[in-house]
């Protein structure tokens, strides 16, 4: 059922506040997570609509808030905003495939598909306790994930979920994460630093030749 309101209180800085609604009952929570993409932020004293639910404690709060007179397709938004993950974690694996050779390309592959699953399930976890005001997974730990590899699967839940999007601090992190993690396995692979390493994860000599000559 919808509802109609007012965004009566609302901090922008930490993406939560509060609608007051029409029929003049209590004060509904609101974060920025329930507010549909493409509305831009939300400001005070708007006109929305939102569908109202309880979390684990019982205390109301806003879900599928839209601000009054802006409507779309959400299932044609969504798939917009997640072909671009798609096509990201695809030239990824691509890659792997093309500049390493068999085996050692899919030990990395199952690696990178392991810690994407991960990330991907702790997203999941996170957006489900902060919808309903559950126990969070720490932004650090997020991050710890996508570092070690998991960076893949986050951008994919960050877009299914619609979670940690809109809040800028946390996508430059994301993305020197994910700049950290591509810098380290480049070592990996071609640095002659990364000897031993390498050969920690099965990398021959007739690989390092290859990627040398690919280099060249």
């Amino acid at each position: 059922m919808k509802h109609k309101g007012i965004l009566t209180k609302w901090n922008d800085d930490r993406g939560f506040g509060f609608i007051t609604p029409k029929e003049g009952k209590e004060p509904v929570f609101v974060h920025i997570s329930a507010f549909a993409r493409g509305q831009g932020r939300p400001v005070l004293n708007a006109s929305l609509t939102y569908r109202l639910v309880r979390d684990d404690q019982q205390r109301p709060r806003a879900e599928a808030v839209r601000l009054a007179g802006q409507w779309h397709a959400p299932g044609k938004r969504r798939g917009r905003a997640l072909m671009p993950a798609v096509l990201v974690s695809g030239v990824f694996f691509g890659g792997l495939a093309a500049l390493v050779p068999p085996p050692e390309w899919q030990r990395l592959a199952g690696f990178y598909a392991l810690a994407s699953v991960v990330a991907f399930l702790f997203y999941g976890l996170d957006k489900r306790a902060a919808t309903r005001g559950g126990w969070r997974t720490s932004e650090a730990r997020l991050h710890l994930f996508e570092l070690l590899g998991g960076w893949p699967g986050a951008l994919l839940a960050q877009r299914v979920f619609r979670h940690k999007t809109r809040k800028a601090e946390f996508q430059v992190v994301f993305y020197l994460a994910v700049a950290a993690n591509l810098g380290a396995l480049g070592w990996l692979l071609c640095a002659d630093a990364g000897e031993d390493l390498r050969s920690t994860v099965g990398l021959t000599q007739v690989t390092l030749g290859w990627l040398q000559g690919f280099a060249s």
